[in-house]
């Protein structure tokens, strides 16, 4: 995580590899990826999928699928 110059919390994502250049110096390639979105999704399934066990136990009910074909 990081927090931009404007105070804003944000996830990201990097990867890079170093290259060796032909004169011998090496360089890093590499791409940074903002994944907020993704987290924040994330969080908010979990949140859900908490809060659906804890009401099905609560309640006493059973859920499952079924597939017809």
């Amino acid at each position: 995580r990081l927090k931009t110059p404007q105070g804003v919390r944000k996830w990201i994502q990097s990867k890079a590899r170093p290259r060796r250049m032909s004169d011998g110096k090496i360089i890093w390639d590499g791409i940074t990826l903002d994944i907020t979105e993704q987290k924040n999704n994330q969080e908010k399934l979990n949140t859900l999928s908490t809060r659906l066990t804890l009401a099905t136990e609560a309640a006493h009910l059973g859920i499952w699928e079924w597939d017809v074909q």
